[in-house]
């Protein structure tokens, strides 16, 4: 399933380590995600911040009517769509209006059976989960001023439409989680007592780059022996960013985090100048280094489930009644 860039927040600047303490760590110490790192992220674009200009002679998207489409009786509004073909015509606005009105199309209305199956099934998003997607994000990117500025500026969007976007991809991620399981994923109950035993060798006298390049399951810190290198605060999801700020230092402590459980250790913690920035203002960081116990599905497991999910949307697509209202003309 393809969202939009926006919606699965690759291209937002200033975005390098994303979720929780799963990095790699560079010979010089500096945090970075990496393609077979559970953070990964696309590294934004050139000129992060900036405006998107638009050339003079490209059509403008004109949108009429209240309803988008009627999906199994159901009426879509309009608003979802509107904003989606606006940001696909302010990040590639000579894209010809036809291509970028049949991919939002398509967006939308896997976006209604998703909400729909939801709705059948007591599957929810609640205001709590989007506020922590958004103060992660915000964080990520330098603070909530900084956040809506590019979000204003970057993809024309304000905050109640960034929610909008993200909300149905929250969705969207837990009804997968249910249509297509990942088979033989380690359960929560698992990984907590591999992460205990780890965290009992390591107290008693273990070595911590041994076992982290031996269990550990974030591949990119696991080859530098569980070293994340300085990470920053807000920089990863909040138990992680606890740990890493507040937890004593040289001491072994058990994190729980969204991707399962981490044995972390904070070998220092001061004010230093940021990765490629050796004049710039010092700012705070805490050196760490970590033992992954996953939760998640690996890469090649979460390409399965994403071609299983895929699958079960175009079937769900094909025995529904969609009636396509939306109009969209070049102004």
């Amino acid at each position: 399933m393809t969202f939009h860039p926006l919606r699965t927040l690759a291209l937002l600047a200033g975005v390098a380590v994303l979720l929780a303490g799963c990095g790699s760590s560079s010979s010089s110490g500096s945090t970075q995600a990496t393609a077979t790192s559970p953070a990964a992220a696309p590294t934004a674009p050139a000129s992060p911040g900036k405006p998107v200009p638009t050339p003079t002679t490209a059509p403008t998207p004109v949108i009429t009517g209240s309803v988008a489409a009627v999906i199994n009786g159901h009426s879509v509004p309009i608003g979802l769509y509107r904003v989606l073909v606006g940001l696909d015509h302010r990040s590639s606005p000579t894209q010809p209006l036809a291509t970028i009105e049949k991919s939002v199309m398509q967006q939308v209305i896997y976006d209604e059976l998703v909400r729909q199956y939801a709705a059948a099934h007591g599957i929810t998003v609640t205001a709590a989960e989007l506020d922590a997607r958004q103060k992660q994000d915000a964080a990520s990117s330098g603070g909530e001023k900084a956040f809506e500025k590019l979000l204003t500026q970057r993809y024309g969007v304000t905050i109640a439409q960034y929610r909008e976007i993200v909300g149905p991809n929250l969705l969207a991620t837990k009804v997968e989680q249910q249509v297509a399981p990942v088979k033989g994923l380690r359960s929560d109950a698992q990984a907590k007592a591999q992460a205990e035993n780890l965290l009992n060798q390591l107290r008693h006298g273990a070595n911590f780059a041994t076992l982290a390049s031996k269990y550990s399951q974030d591949p990119g810190s696991a080859a530098h022996g569980g070293d994340l290198g300085q990470v920053y605060p807000g920089q990863t999801v909040p138990p992680f960013d606890q740990a890493a700020f507040h937890a004593p230092l040289n001491t072994y402590v058990l994190v729980h985090s969204s991707f399962g459980y981490h044995v972390v250790e904070v070998l220092s913690r001061g004010k230093v100048a940021r990765a490629g920035q050796p004049n710039g203002p010092k700012t705070l960081a805490a050196h760490v280094r970590h033992i992954l116990i996953s939760t998640q599905a690996s890469s090649a497991q979460q390409q399965q489930q994403r071609t299983a999910f895929l699958s079960w949307l175009q079937t769900q697509q094909k025995h529904a009644t969609i009636k396509w209202l939306a109009k969209t003309q070049s102004h």
